[in-house]
């Protein structure tokens, strides 16, 4: 017959093992079915220390499983900030001309815009961007 003491030490460990169980099997579901925010944090782990060309591709990932707004779209704007500093120009005005077609009187965005039209050395398409920020520019007007 077992004694008190054996009875709660196989209690204690049937405990130990399901709480582990428990832990292995919910991080396990989480990488399973939320897959976009692991990519999401291990992108912002790699911004963090600038390596852009690896944070690029995760925050991609990120969007392609599914990232959910608002965070798709900041995740998006530091993926053309991103292009833009590794001088992928041409990638990195695709992404703002998306974000500006959802957010159009986005300041923010439209500087970022003419910035890298700028360094793009697209200066009739940057100009243009720059009085729409000044409120200068009138489409039917400027050519």
């Amino acid at each position: 017959m077992q004694t008190n003491q054996q009875i709660k030490q196989k209690q204690y460990l049937c405990f130990i093992v399901l709480l582990v169980l428990s832990c292995y099997f919910s991080i396990t579901a989480y990488h399973v079915f939320h897959r976009e925010w692991i990519f999401y944090r291990k992108g912002q782990d790699a911004f963090l220390i600038k390596d852009f060309s690896e944070a690029i591709v995760f925050y991609q990932q990120a969007i392609a499983q599914g990232l959910k707004k608002p965070y798709s779209s900041k995740v998006r704007y530091q993926t053309a900030e991103m292009l833009s500093y590794t001088k992928q120009y041409e990638e990195a005005c695709l992404i703002y001309k998306e974000l500006l077609e959802e957010y159009p009187n986005n300041r923010v965005l439209q500087f970022a815009l003419a910035r890298v039209l700028t360094w793009n050395n697209q200066f009739e398409e940057a100009v243009i961007e720059y009085k729409k920020i000044l409120g200068e520019y009138h489409e039917n007007h400027y050519h």
